[in-house]
């Protein structure tokens, strides 16, 4: 049975066992343990790519007067000297910053892919991941440990619309991804950008004006109404000349990229006079 998570990774791993997927099962909780910290290193796994410098300092204070209330979780690393952490880097970071020389940890005995769906999931469970590491850490989990959707949002408690969201912006250029990492333009703005023709330029646009996600989605339908105007334009000019060369009603309904062309006839000597000129031109 998979657990719904939102109470932390002790909830997840429990006193006992962790299902997750099917992909973790029988990982029993080990004895508390002070570990110096220089043992330990980052996960390779871990989707946190930026830590914000001044919560850190907020935490390393808290841990010079209260110390460290939740073990960090580790293992032993395998491809190298010392333990690899699972979950609690951020706790790792701010002891180091505390000037601690060691910090209480449970060791787990775990493979890579389970320490690496470990790491994920405990990250998602915090609210301070940015929308591009949150998208990044939905899809590994979908395409590394074939989650679906639905699945993932049951588990982690979101709405699978918003696990399809956030995937979807992953489809956004680098320079985007950045603006969002950079609080420069929200998620709502984002997800108003993903299938526009120019979404760098939009973007900007958004930033200079300091649009919301509302004016944001009208510029774009603004921005669309062009476009569609002159292809039906265009489309209308091609059944005049289609129905001129073939003698014959023409309808095209086409999008960007794709449509359809329906040639009315009333008679089989129609057909074949359609039929011998397509083969002319093949």
């Amino acid at each position: 049975m998979t657990k719904r998570l939102g109470k932390g990774i002790f909830e997840l791993i429990g006193n006992n066992t962790l299902e997750i997927n099917n992909n973790i099962t029988n990982i029993s909780t080990d004895t508390h343990l002070t570990m110096p910290i220089n043992l330990l290193n980052p996960s390779t796994s871990q989707p946190r790519k930026t830590f914000d410098q001044e919560s850190l300092r907020e935490l390393a204070e808290s841990i010079s007067k209260h110390g460290i209330i939740q073990p960090i979780i580790i293992r032993k690393n395998p491809h190298k000297k010392g333990y690899e952490i699972i979950a609690g880097e951020r706790r790792w970071r701010a002891s180091i910053l505390a000037k601690l020389k060691s910090v209480p940890v449970i060791v787990k005995e775990i493979s890579d892919n389970q320490c690496l769906e470990l790491s994920i999931i405990e990250n998602i469970q915090r609210q301070d991941l940015t929308p591009i590491e949150e998208a990044e850490a939905y899809f590994n989990l979908t395409n590394t440990f074939s989650y679906t959707h639905e699945d993932l949002a049951s588990t982690i408690g979101k709405s699978r619309s918003h696990i399809t969201n956030m995937i979807r912006i992953l489809s956004l250029p680098p320079s985007i991804k950045l603006m969002i990492n950079n609080k420069l333009i929200s998620f709502g703005h984002a997800r108003a950008l993903i299938n526009t023709e120019n979404p760098e330029a939009i973007a900007q646009k958004i930033i200079s004006s300091n649009l919301n996600v509302r004016q944001t989605e009208l510029l774009i339908k603004n921005l669309q109404k062009p476009y569609k105007n002159k292809t039906q334009t265009n489309l209308t000019e091609l059944e005049q000349s289609l129905s001129e060369i073939l003698n014959l009603q023409i309808k095209i309904n086409g999008l960007k990229n794709k449509g359809s062309i329906t040639i009315k006839y009333n008679n089989t000597q129609q057909l074949n006079s359609i039929l011998d000129k397509l083969k002319k031109t093949i």
